[in-house]
């Protein structure tokens, strides 16, 4: 019952607030502020209704409200707007993120700072620390193996993996706010 409701409900919704926003972004031509807030205020109004009132996964709601309008963009969007929405929310992008390293470091360094103060001299708090100090060696090792593991697999499927992607793959991993 939970997953019907969370994944269909969502769907449902994602499609239908999709399709309202295209037929109202079709009603306006070449207008920058208007189609960039009618994008920006049905993913609110999507996710609110998703969350709010169905209860539902408003995430996947959002997202197939994406796949919609991305599909429908060449009738929806206006040609002018589509670079300077493009640049809009690369933009918005880069300010939450920056938001969210900033959150993170400051709850990282009151967690680093509180465990010195609570453990200074003893013997746990070197050995913690160390144990710290490699798990972001370790995770890249583990993300090698797992790349290398899987390459003969990943060059066969696909468009074909050369190695140069393959270190891509290893080196970039998950970076980024989603890693956090």
């Amino acid at each position: 019952r939970i997953i019907v409701q969370m994944l269909l409900f969502g769907i449902v919704l994602g499609v239908l607030w999709g399709f309202v926003l295209c037929r109202t972004l079709r009603r306006v031509y070449n207008d920058v502020i208007i189609e960039i807030s009618l994008t920006i205020g049905c993913s609110y109004l999507c996710f609110w209704t998703a969350e709010m009132l169905l209860s539902s996964s408003a995430v996947i709601a959002v997202v197939i409200m994406g796949f919609y309008v991305n599909y429908h963009q060449a009738s929806a969007i206006s040609p002018e707007v589509l670079h300077t929405m493009h640049e809009f929310y690369e933009i918005v992008a880069w300010m939450f993120n920056t938001v969210i390293f900033f959150i993170a470091g400051d709850k990282l360094g009151t967690q680093l700072g509180l465990f010195i103060r609570l453990s200074v001299g003893t013997n746990t708090s070197y050995w913690t620390f160390f144990k710290w100090l490699l798990l972001y060696p370790g995770v890249l090792v583990t993300r090698g193996l797992t790349v290398l593991l899987l390459f003969p697999l990943l060059r066969r499927l696909g468009l074909g993996l050369d190695w140069r992607v393959a270190v891509i793959m290893w080196w970039a991993g998950l970076r980024g706010s989603v890693g956090l």
